[in-house]
């Protein structure tokens, strides 16, 4: 994840339901990572 930030990424979303697709008991939490560009 440190290198995310060294590199100027930022969040841009979380997604509390796509995993859920694949196994409904699961809790896990998907987080987008964007790069801006000028």
């Amino acid at each position: 994840m440190l290198i995310y930030v060294k590199y100027k990424f930022v969040i841009g979303g979380f997604d509390f339901l796509v995993y859920k697709g694949l196994d409904i008991t699961s809790d896990e939490v998907a987080m987008y990572w964007y790069l801006h560009f000028k």
